[in-house]
Order: structure tokens, then C-alpha cells, then sequence
């Protein structure tokens, strides 16, 4: 692991707060984006190794904001996310990966289940 930064897509505060943790001790850097807007306007000034987005966030959805990046010139346009969401149900993650989400991460998720998913993205830590 050598500087990936990751950015944090996510409406809520407490689900920020600990992603962010969790990166953190897991030695990642991260940029938190509280709104899809947000992460529109993070996703034009850096390059980012992985994006983890909510898909359920008011305003503008994640699968509005992924389908944004990709489609937009940024450096970010192919970059793989991962869905984050409180649902269990298969449709709502299948439509998760229909719109282009690499994996989903349900939340109550814990440390190893997190570095195990972006471990896979990134390689090994």
C-alpha cells in the first residue's frame, strides 16, 4: 500500500465518521463527500484509487452520481466503486451491480469485511 485515497461517498454523518475510521486504521487516505454534488466536485480535483458511495442518498442518488463520473471527463471515469446500503435485499443489490457497482458492502459492515473488499480492488495491504 503506497498513498491510495479513497473517497467516501455518504449522506450520513456517523456512516462517514466510521468508514473514514476504518480506512484510516487500515492505512488508506480518505476525502469524505456528504452529497452526490459533493462527490462530483471531489472527483475533478483528485484522483481517486476507489470510491465507496451510498446508493440511498437524498438529492441526487449514487447510482445518478456513478453514472456521472463514468460518463464525465474526469480522472475518476474508471474508477471502480463500491456500493454501500443498509438494504439486504438481492434486488436492491443486484441493481447495485446493474448500474455498475464492482461489489456491495452492507452495512452494519465491520473492519475485515471492509479491508477485504478493497483489498481486492487495490491489492494487497
Amino acid at each position: 500500500m503506497a498513498g491510495e485515497y479513497i473517497l467516501v461517498v455518504d449522506d450520513n454523518d456517523v456512516n462517514c465518521l466510521v468508514a473514514d475510521s476504518m480506512l484510516k486504521i487500515l492505512g488508506y487516505s480518505t476525502v469524505i463527500a456528504k452529497s452526490g454534488s459533493e462527490a462530483l466536485k471531489s472527483v475533478i480535483t483528485q484522483k481517486f484509487d476507489l470510491i465507496l458511495m451510498d446508493w440511498q442518498m437524498p438529492e441526487m442518488n449514487g447510482f445518478d452520481t456513478a453514472t456521472a463520473i463514468w460518463n464525465g471527463t474526469s480522472p475518476n471515469n474508471k474508477t471502480n466503486m463500491i456500493a454501500v446500503t443498509a438494504s439486504a435485499f438481492s434486488e436492491d443489490q443486484a441493481a447495485c451491480l446493474k448500474h455498475g457497482f464492482k461489489a456491495i458492502l452492507t452495512k452494519p459492515y465491520d473492519v475485515d469485511q471492509l479491508s477485504d473488499l478493497v483489498v481486492k480492488f487495490l491489492g494487497v495491504h
